[in-house]
């Protein structure tokens, strides 16, 4: 199960072989059969325990409302980046009483609703929840301590007994793609002597990669996967081209006009059709064309043209309700994105030592445009970057094939350094020094850093790391042990101090 921006799940039986079975009919759908839905809850200030609606049919009663009854109603969408850490851009505050835990909860006891009455009425009597293992995907920035939370909202939501059940894991989106890239090796084109390969998975929201290496055989003779260099996470995902272009569409119509037309409710079914169908319809068709750069028209609603100031609706009117968008306009859009994502991929090919193929995954993967650039960008002799016509359901499916082999992902690399606040032996320029006679008269800083996990150090995946501490002070009957992170990549296994670590 996967749920970000959008939301999906995909399912198999052990008796299926290797048929994965995704599922695309939703609830209050537009548009054709599609592997995700759209993130959202929609509650009742009254009754905020339970919320009224989900998914695709929150935003259309919410947008059904009359205006002067919306303040009474809370629709809440994309919550679930707010794991994400603290200085991703562009989120909205939770409303007062709304933790991440209880709307992520309520969001996956939704969705498990569904999952539950479709794999019963698939399975029969054969399936059992308290029988199956689930699999939640994650965004690759998520921390250990959002991880966890995500683990609290699936006990909350009933997906398993208790916190830590083995009914339940955790994935991160590309390295669930990466091992059905790997499954499908033929169908991408990667040939026998593929071993290293880079997931570019590009969502909505948010860009992850992963750059795995294929190790030792599991049976049925597809290979475990161990992490080459640790993961990365961009907030460059599509929704960001999406904001540009309706900057872009505000500034020519006016943005009173644009934003009066946007926030009335009569006008909510032509704005979910203009964002999520039109509009998407030209922006993943957009550069098609390698040879001849071509420009755009953008069917402009009735009801946002005649909303526009006279002069504004007639040309809109002469020109057949079309809003052209010249080839440079619509890369200006794609731009900054894309030149972040190549700019992140490079850096990770380079201090992973290259890698034999690149892998673009996600519903981003439909820009045509995005293809072209990747490619030019990031393809060298020997290293082809492919793009599978299965992309938008990768990570789904990558998912359920985790959970039925778990044993797949061999080792994970750490995207932090991790250590504990000890007293370690002073040098000249530590904070807070201390004289400790009972040390053989060492002077300490108690402020130390003693790492034990270090950024890109590869953890073998359920293994445990143990280090042996002793106390301070010869009398001390109690030990505070403070965890600390860091996002450099320590020079030392040394005591250092606590600068740049929180």
């Amino acid at each position: 199960m996967q749920h970000c921006q959008t939301s999906g799940f995909a399912y198999s039986a052990a008796s299926d072989g290797f048929e994965v079975k995704t599922f695309q009919y939703w609830p209050g759908q537009r548009g054709l059969p599609a592997p995700k839905t759209r993130t959202a809850l929609l509650y009742s200030r009254s009754t905020p325990s339970t919320p009224l609606a989900w998914d695709c049919e929150a935003i259309e009663q919410y947008a059904d409302l009359p205006e002067e009854q919306r303040p009474h109603f809370i629709l809440l969408t994309d919550f679930k980046l707010h794991l994400m850490p603290k200085d991703f851009e562009g989120l909205t505050p939770l409303p007062s009483g709304f933790s991440v835990r209880k709307v992520v909860g309520d969001f996956l006891r939704c969705l498990m609703k569904l999952v539950n009455s479709t794999l019963t009425a698939h399975y029969g009597s054969r399936y059992s929840p308290s029988k199956a293992r689930f699999c939640l995907t994650v965004p690759a920035g998520l921390s250990q301590s959002s991880m966890l939370t995500m683990r609290e909202a699936a006990l909350d939501a009933g997906i398993m007994p208790t916190l830590h059940s083995k009914a339940l894991l955790l994935a991160t989106e590309p390295e669930a793609a990466a091992l059905l890239v790997q499954q499908r090796r033929q169908l991408n084109g990667l040939g026998s002597d593929v071993r290293r390969f880079m997931v570019i998975d590009m969502g909505g929201s948010t860009v992850d990669m992963t750059l795995h290496k294929a190790d030792a055989a599991l049976q049925g003779g597809y290979f475990a996967l161990t992490e080459v260099t640790h993961r990365e996470c961009l907030a460059e995902g599509a929704s960001r081209v999406d904001s540009r272009f309706l900057e872009h569409l505000a500034d020519q119509l006016g943005s009173d006009t644009y934003a009066d037309w946007a926030s009335d409710h009569a006008n909510a079914g032509d704005l979910l059709d203009f964002t999520n169908m039109e509009w998407e319809a030209c922006k993943c068709s957009f550069g098609s064309s390698k040879i001849t750069p071509s420009d755009v028209q953008v069917a402009v609603p009735y009801s946002l043209v005649y909303s526009a100031d006279d002069a504004t609706c007639d040309e809109l009117e002469a020109a057949g309700n079309r809003l052209l968008l010249p080839h440079d306009t619509m890369e200006g859009f794609f731009q900054p994105s894309l030149q972040a994502i190549a700019a992140k991929a490079k850096d990770m090919l380079q201090r992973a030592g290259g890698t034999d193929t690149v892998v673009l995954v996600g519903g981003f993967n439909a820009s045509q445009h995005a293809i072209h650039y990747l490619r030019a960008e990031l393809e060298a002799p020997g290293r082809p970057l492919v793009a599978p016509a299965y992309a938008r359901s990768t990570v789904l499916e990558g998912g359920v094939w985790y959970a039925r082999y778990p044993a797949a992902i061999a080792a994970r690399c750490s995207s932090m350094s991790y250590g504990l606040r000890t007293a370690t032996r002073w040098q000249p320029g530590a904070p807070n020094r201390v004289w400790l006679p009972h040390k053989q008269g060492y002077s300490r800083c108690k402020e130390g850093f003693s790492q034990y996990v270090a950024k890109d150090e590869r953890v073998k995946a359920g293994s445990s790391i143990a280090k042996s501490f002793t106390p301070l002070y010869p009398k001390q009957t109690a030990v505070v042990f403070d965890i600390y992170g860091c996002l450099q990549k320590l020079q030392s296994e040394l005591h250092i101090c606590l600068v740049g670590c929180s």
